[in-house]
């Protein structure tokens, strides 16, 4: 029993939170929606937590659950790029041990005041699709519809499905069940960063295929969760963080490498380094 709360803990940590109860609504989620992300996000968060506990790394953070999120998410991304195979198992199992391992040395590097977040993930995740063509990887297959693209009621919520690849209003809802289960407050914010990033987005004239997909909304609601907790002026503070993440979103659309998390990672850092740069800032915000 222990084990499995532990398990859940690290993949609600997926959404920056430490509930297993949370991370229960994920796995029926990924369950009900896609077995393949199903598999993809045991199996990365197996092994970082196995790894975690063989090297020893601190056990208070294992505990909560730091060291499974980013090798389930690993194990996510990789099965959204490339079809199963044992070949792309085995990369799993190699990248969320690398992921694990890394983890604890960019900790080291950032320091205590700036958390890692997803970089961990992000990096070993660029790396296997750089080396992807020496390792006999099959891309997955997509087949594009053309159709109008059209905002129905719902798509302004998309963005939380696509924390977990999902491109779903189910998944979405399921997921924002998750968060008020955890929070109610923090629920309302996501939604609210949600809908503000898919409106800036609109309005700067960005590709609407991906604002209807929910693509520059998952990174702002990561954002939103981060920040809500930290901050007392809490409107100000993620009204920066969700433009600033959706802004940087579109300049991923300038290079060869997928976003991913990249923009919330990037959004958060940059207000933390802000306030250390220059406190007078954000007075209200705390690291």
């Amino acid at each position: 029993m222990k084990h499995s709360v532990l398990y859940l803990r690290g993949i609600s940590q997926i959404f920056l939170l430490s509930n297993p109860v949370i991370g229960l609504v994920m796995v029926i989620t990924l369950a009900l929606l896609s077995s393949n992300l199903l598999f993809g996000c045991l199996l990365g968060a197996l092994v970082g937590v196995i790894t975690a506990s063989l090297v020893e790394l601190d056990k208070n953070k294992i505990d909560l659950g730091l060291f499974g999120y980013n090798p389930a998410l690993l194990g996510m991304a990789i099965l959204t790029f490339y079809e199963i195979s044992l070949t792309v198992c085995i990369v799993i199992v190699l990248a969320s041990i690398f992921t694990t391992l890394i983890t604890s040395k960019i900790s080291t590097l950032l320091g205590p005041k700036i958390p890692p977040y997803t970089s961990p993930y992000l990096l070993t995740v660029w790396l296997v699709l750089l080396c992807s063509p020496y390792l006999n990887l099959i891309p997955v297959s997509t087949i594009t519809h053309v159709q109008a693209i059209t905002i129905e009621p719902f798509t302004p919520i998309k963005g939380l499905g696509q924390v977990l690849f999902l491109d779903s209003v189910f998944a979405s809802l399921l997921c924002l069940i998750a968060l008020t289960i955890h929070s109610f407050r923090m629920a309302i914010w996501a939604v609210f960063a949600s809908v503000l990033s898919l409106v800036f987005a609109l309005g700067l004239g960005f590709d609407p295929v991906a604002i209807e997909q929910g693509m520059y909304s998952y990174n702002a609601v990561l954002v939103c969760i981060v920040l809500v907790e930290k901050c007392k002026s809490k409107l100000v503070i993620i009204t920066i963080g969700t433009c600033l993440s959706v802004l940087i979103t579109h300049a991923f659309s300038f290079l060869n490498l997928p976003a991913l998390t990249a923009p919330f990672v990037l959004s958060v850092w940059i207000i933390y380094w802000l306030k250390m740069l220059y406190r007078p800032i954000f007075p209200q915000f705390t690291l």
